[in-house]
């Protein structure tokens, strides 16, 4: 019985001094090709990253799928912008359909076929499928509010939308990732995107506000199969990378950048991210990186 109970005093101390560790990574940077602007989504399991050439007006022209284990970008043939290769193959982006700007997805085969859109949208954009063809994403049909949509694998778009006003954070509801669980997460904007809260709806449909503690703003860009969420925040400083685990965060910075965002978190802990200058991280050139962790958070 002692033994037993000095064993875990013991595994119980152990998980607090790793809880309370900080996990070191390793960055680098890259574009999707020789001095193009590029603009990043998310990275999956396999290391493989969504992700676009942009124009100066930060406006999406190409998209392409760059394989950070490989170190190559490989365009998509009809995509404007790719977002979050899923795990099984299915790679999500954004092209033009009969209905404005329409999902595109390219299959397994590598064959890219654009999606009908959001009834009546302008846009619509998915951002991340789940292993059973489920996808989240966001439209908008007069571009200037947006809102939140769950898609069946039949093409049946059901629309989310947080519940009430916050503040003047009314350009509208973008969820940005999700995990097989089901939990959302994503952010709130003001019109100017230039002030922000972060949001978080559970598998059951209950929505959260949810800020890193001491923030001004918060964006959430993604949440693993574990519940680790990883962003960026405002304070007095500037924008910060965070990664978000056993109840703790982290800041995670590009060494010497005066800001950094957290785009995309995988279940092995790697990073995708960007740094700017602008006054948000909707407003700039971004300069891309992804990371290795020395351990998974």
């Amino acid at each position: 019985m002692k033994l037993a109970v000095h064993l875990t005093g013991l595994l119980y101390a152990t998980a607090l001094l790793t809880a309370a560790q900080p996990v070191n990574y390793q960055f680098r940077t890259f574009t999707v090709c020789q001095g193009c602007a590029t603009n990043f989504g998310g990275i999956n399991d396999q290391g493989l990253v969504g992700a676009a050439l942009i124009a100066p007006n930060f406006f999406p022209v190409q998209g392409y799928v760059f394989d950070s284990r490989k170190n190559a970008a490989t365009a998509v043939p009809g995509a404007l912008l790719m977002t979050v290769p899923a795990d099984n193959g299915i790679e999500a982006g954004l092209g033009f359909g009969p209905g404005g700007f329409e999902p595109l997805v390219v299959g397994t085969d590598r064959t890219g076929k654009v999606l009908k859109g959001y009834p009546c949208a302008g846009f619509t954009d998915i951002l991340q499928f789940n292993r059973n063809g489920w996808s989240i994403g966001d439209a908008s049909q007069d571009f200037a509010t947006w809102f939140s949509f769950l898609r069946s694998p039949d093409g049946i778009y059901t629309p989310l939308v947080y519940p009430g006003a916050v503040g003047n954070l009314t350009l509208g509801t973008f969820l940005l990732g999700w995990n097989e669980a089901g939990t959302m997460v994503g952010y709130l904007a003001d019109p100017t995107e230039t002030q922000f809260a972060g949001v978080i709806r559970g598998a059951g449909g209950k929505w959260d506000l949810w800020n890193v503690p001491g923030a001004t703003a918060t964006i959430i860009y993604a949440i693993t199969e574990a519940g680790v969420m990883a962003g960026t925040y405002q304070n007095a400083s500037g924008w910060h990378g965070f990664v978000w685990w056993h109840g703790e965060l982290q800041t995670v910075d590009f060494p010497g950048a005066a800001n950094t965002t957290i785009s995309s978190i995988n279940n092995h802990g790697e990073i995708v991210g960007f740094t700017f200058t602008g006054a948000s991280p909707l407003q700039t050139i971004p300069t891309g990186f992804v990371a290795t962790p020395d351990r998974r958070p």
